[in-house]
């Protein structure tokens, strides 16, 4: 048996375990879920389907673009304002989750951004962890190709673009999966900020759809196959970004 083979069928069959019960459910649900009148049938399931692909792909340009651009800096720069942004990036990391959330959202109030699109989406963009984990992977690449690209007379621009993002491609891939999967299953910020109902991202069409009278939830074999449709877009997504990932 191959080193590591053991320990993969370990972490198999218990993945298994943990999904045969919903799929099990689900598979049992699948035809009220695709009735006429069943809930995949709703324009607005489609809507929201197109609402959080939008969502996501915009929230994991963007953070992307940020951790990539911030983390260089971190790892490189010498100016005063690296020195500022490293500073700022630790606190914001340090900084409790509900701190940022009420900062947030007095902010979006501030510029007239609530129950829009960028209300979602631009909050998610600012992300510590993916900034310093970028900076640990430039850290980490042969900064003699770098100076060898200036030699060649290559800008910084360039030798960022050139040589050092795509030395830390697999970092970058990690984070698409994070920032893809995060706001896909977002639930309370989207509530927050889109308060008078005119936009609704799958997890909140679903909590929407399984939420009674009483604001208890209902979860019968029809919801728990409508929950696992939700999940099909992402996975077709992450799937085509991962496969990209190991061919580059």
């Amino acid at each position: 048996m191959e080193k590591g083979q053991i320990g993969a069928l370990i972490v198999c069959a218990v993945f298994i375990l943990i999904i045969s019960a919903p799929v099990a459910l689900a598979i049992a649900g699948w035809t009220q879920a695709l009735h006429p009148f069943g809930p995949l049938t709703e324009r607005t399931f489609w809507r929201a389907t197109a609402l959080s692909i939008a969502v996501a792909t915009l929230q994991c340009a963007g953070s992307l673009s940020i951790a990539a651009s911030g983390g260089y800096v971190l790892a490189f720069g010498q100016s005063a304002s690296a020195t500022w942004l490293r500073r700022g990036v630790l606190l914001a990391a340090a900084l409790p989750p509900a701190a940022l959330l009420l900062g947030g959202f007095k902010l979006i109030g501030f510029f007239g951004a609530m129950n829009t699109v960028w209300a979602v989406v631009v909050p998610g963009w600012m992300t510590a962890g993916g900034i310093l984990a970028c900076a640990a992977a430039y850290r980490r690449m042969d900064t003699a190709t770098l100076a060898a690209a200036e030699l060649d007379g290559a800008s910084e621009l360039q030798a960022w673009w050139h040589v050092a993002l795509p030395a830390v491609r697999p970092t970058l891939a990690a984070l698409v999966t994070w920032n893809l999967v995060m706001p896909w299953h977002q639930l309370l910020w989207p509530g927050v900020v889109w308060w008078d109902g005119s936009h609704q991202t799958l997890s909140l069409w679903l909590a929407e759809r399984t939420a009674t009278a009483s604001g208890t939830v209902s979860a019968g074999p029809a919801q728990i196959a409508v929950a696992c449709c939700t999940a099909i877009p992402l996975a077709a997504i992450l799937i085509v970004v991962t496969s990209r990932s190991k061919r580059a």
